[in-house]
C-alpha cells in the first residue's frame, strides 16, 4: 500500500514508508512497556519518598514528645513554685496583719503612756513649785531661827554680864 502526500503541490506521487502491522505491534508494546516502566519508577520514587517523608515526621513526633515531657515537666516545677511563693505571701500577708494589730495596740499605749507622761509632767511641776515654796519658807525659818539664836546667844551673854535684856 502506498500513501499519498497531499497540500505538497506536488502532483506527483511520493510514496511514504508503512510499518508492517508486526513491526507496529511490537513498538506499540515496547512502548507500552517503557510507559509502564517509567510509571513503576515513578510511584516507586513516590513510595519511597512517603516512606522517608513518614520516617521523617516520626523523628520529628519522637524529638516533639520528648520537648513536650519536658514542657511539661517544667510547667509542673513552676506550678509547685507558684505554689510555695503563693503559700509564703499567704504567711507574709498573716504577718503584716498581726503586725499591723500590734501597731495599732502600741499605738494605743504609746498615746496612753503620753498622756500619763503628760500627767505626770503636769503633777511634776506642780510639785516642783510646791517644792520651791517650801524651801523658800524653809530658807525664811532657818534665817529666823538663825536670826532668833543670835538673839538668844546675845541676850545670853548679856544676862551673864549682867544686863538687862530688851526684848525687841
Amino acid at each position: 500500500m502506498t500513501l499519498k502526500r497531499r497540500g505538497d503541490g506536488d502532483t506527483g506521487e511520493k510514496e511514504l514508508p508503512v510499518e508492517k502491522p508486526e513491526s507496529r505491534k511490537k513498538s506499540e508494546q515496547s512502548v507500552i512497556v517503557y510507559i509502564t516502566i517509567l510509571f513503576s519508577v515513578v510511584f516507586l520514587l513516590i513510595l519511597l519518598s512517603y516512606f522517608m517523608h513518614q520516617r521523617e515526621n516520626e523523628t520529628t513526633i519522637s524529638n516533639l514528645q520528648g520537648e513536650h515531657i519536658e514542657f511539661r515537666q517544667e510547667i509542673e516545677r513552676i506550678e509547685g513554685e507558684k505554689k510555695d511563693l503563693e503559700t509564703e505571701l499567704a504567711e507574709a500577708l498573716k504577718k503584716v496583719d498581726g503586725l499591723e494589730k500590734d501597731k495599732s495596740s502600741l499605738k494605743g499605749k504609746l498615746e496612753e503612756a503620753e498622756k500619763a507622761t503628760q500627767a505626770e509632767k503636769a503633777k511634776n511641776e506642780e510639785l516642783t513649785s510646791e517644792n520651791e515654796e517650801l524651801n523658800k519658807k524653809l530658807e525664811d525659818a532657818e534665817a529666823e531661827i538663825k536670826r532668833l539664836e543670835e538673839e538668844a546667844a546675845k541676850a545670853a551673854e548679856a544676862e551673864e554680864n549682867g544686863e538687862e535684856v530688851e526684848n525687841q
